[in-house]
């Protein structure tokens, strides 16, 4: 169910000229077991927006793997520190 709802988000993200849809899913995929549909759908728009702020903004600026593990790292951190602050609070 994971691996359907990412190839449909990724579906309408413009990926960059070297990389196909299922080898951006399989990026993901191997690099995100346990994270929710929605920390996926994070990661698609983290990536979408650092590409756009690399392409200053132009109207298709393509993600890269690069960019989907900088957005990989964005999620993975927060995901840290929510789980910190819950523990503080327990």
């Amino acid at each position: 169910a994971r691996r359907e709802s990412l190839k449909l988000k990724l579906s309408k993200v413009p990926l960059d000229s070297k990389l196909g849809l299922e080898d951006a899913v399989n990026y993901i995929m191997t690099r995100t077991d346990g994270f929710s549909g929605a920390d996926l759908d994070v990661i698609c728009q983290e990536a979408t927006i650092e590409a756009l702020r690399k392409a200053s903004y132009a109207a298709i600026a393509p993600v890269s793997l690069d960019l989907f593990e900088l957005a990989l790292k964005k999620v993975h951190d927060s995901r840290k520190l929510y789980a910190a602050e819950e523990a503080v609070e327990a």
